[in-house]
């Protein structure tokens, strides 16, 4: 079905819709390769194209930008004096810009495609793709994107959140979206991106009907089960496994010598470690094949027996489902001081995504809802 107008958000009360930077064509403009541009129009966001055929909008993708209005609409907004085929390399895009006053900016109308995602992937037939088959590093074509103007380590205003949530309960109404696909940047990109970071409202938005959330108690000091620094030994461990199971099998009539492997299996470090190897793979796979997050993987790949990808998931996972505890927490400051000034700190992404039984809790409950 084609996206309507956005111009239609003028309808919502109570709203401050400012459509300086909206071209007066907009519905009727695509931007033409490079070196072929024409019909640009000075001082409005020319940095879109048309969707694929017969694609119209299934996901909200929310983030930050971290400087202020006027540094994000000089990104956007082709000055005077610029030529576009030299800027469009650097060139970017959303559907809208929120201010902190709660004013709202379209600058690309809905049945276009902005230029914001970039790279990533949501796995098919997952709880976050239920239907594309093709979505790989080509969100841009399937989404509306909303950026606040936010410096990713501050709530929204007030009336930023309220402006925020306006829209995207209007977006979903109008385009007909799931709910549960408005998503974070970092859900589409774990490992590229940390936006909107642990700050954003999720929880309201859920109590609003908006987003993917898991409404369950999260416990204040929750038992960690995997953390980035466990390195569990392999080989060997698998053969003393293999052994040990063979054995409980063997002698399962209530022999004493059960009981042995039994308290074995429990109390061994290198059983201990090697159930923490399987249990990563069974969180990994939950993460990609059940929810749909697919980690992007660091160059240096430094964080050992986890991956760079699946902690990449689990970070982002954490930041999107457990923001409020991690805001109200030491943790706080890990992220102010180190993730966000550093998205490839590697003791800030091992230390905030440290996978817990809030973490597991809250994943296993939206897998079986």
């Amino acid at each position: 079905m084609k996206s309507q107008d956005n111009s239609k958000i003028e309808e919502l009360e109570n709203l401050n819709i400012n459509t300086t930077y909206l071209r007066k064509n907009a519905e009727n403009f695509s931007l033409a390769p490079k070196g072929q541009e024409q019909d640009i129009e000075f001082n409005k966001c020319n940095y879109y194209t048309d969707r694929k055929a017969n694609i119209s909008a299934q996901y909200i993708v929310h983030t930050y930008s971290v400087g202020t209005l006027e540094n994000t609409l000089a990104k956007m907004v082709l000055a005077e004096d610029q030529n576009i085929t030299l800027t469009r390399g650097s060139g970017v895009s959303v559907h809208y810009v929120i201010d902190m006053d709660g004013t709202i900016y379209p600058l690309v109308p809905d049945n276009k495609k902005p230029w914001a995602t970039g790279v990533g992937n949501l796995t098919s037939k997952s709880t976050l793709n239920h239907n594309i088959e093709a979505i790989k590093n080509d969100m841009n074509n399937f989404c509306i994107a909303i950026m606040s103007i936010n410096d990713g380590k501050s709530p929204l205003t007030q009336k930023q959140y309220e402006s925020n949530l306006k829209l995207t309960s209007h977006l979903v109404e109008t385009h007909h979206i799931n709910p549960e696909q408005v998503i974070a940047l970092a859900d589409w990109a774990p490992g590229r991106h940390i936006a909107p970071g642990p700050y954003f409202p999720w929880g309201n938005f859920a109590k609003n009907g908006i987003g993917l959330w898991a409404d369950i108690e999260r416990k204040k000091d929750p038992e960690v089960i995997v953390s980035y620094k466990q390195k569990p030994i392999s080989e060997e461990v698998e053969h003393i496994q293999q052994a040990l199971q063979e054995l409980s099998q063997k002698y399962s009539t209530g022999n004493n010598l059960s009981e042995v492997v039994k308290q074995y299996c429990q109390t061994s470090k290198s059983f201990k470690e090697e159930f923490s190897a399987a249990r990563i793979k069974d969180i990994d796979s939950q993460l990609t094949n059940g929810l749909g997050m697919v980690g992007i993987p660091n160059e240096k790949d430094y964080e050992g027996h986890l991956g760079s990808a699946t902690l990449s998931e689990m970070l982002c996972f954490n930041l999107h489902h457990l923001g409020e505890q991690i805001i109200n927490s030491p943790l706080q400051q890990v992220y102010d001081q180190g993730l966000w000034k550093d998205s490839s700190d590697s003791e800030a992404r091992g230390l905030l995504g440290e996978w817990n039984a809030n973490s597991q809790s809250i994943l296993d409950a939206i897998l079986d809802s």
